[in-house]
């Protein structure tokens, strides 16, 4: 998220968590085992790119941070959370 949130994709490997976030060559990139060799050819995949298809990458990934990974976002949703749990509103 923090590479995100500059506007950097990120290449991951596919498990757990961050197979959810990052969506394949629109946010980020993602390889399916942590094997040196997957490793490297998912890096030269991207780098196979074209400058402007990096770049839309690159946007995206910081579109998806600013929508939903903000801390204004995460203490939003983290206050929505607290308010359906003890069944009150927003503070007065």
């Amino acid at each position: 998220l923090e590479a995100w949130s500059v506007g950097t994709p990120v290449l991951a490997v596919a498990s757990g968590g961050i197979a959810e976030l990052i969506e394949h060559r629109r946010t980020g990139w993602l390889i399916e085992h942590a094997v040196p060799s997957l490793l490297a050819e998912g890096i030269c995949d991207f780098h196979r790119l074209s400058p402007a298809e990096r770049g839309a990458i690159a946007v995206n990934a910081r579109r998806v941070w600013e929508q939903h990974h903000t801390l204004k976002r995460y203490s939003e949703s983290m206050l929505a959370v607290l308010e359906r749990a003890t069944g009150s509103g927003a503070p007065e």
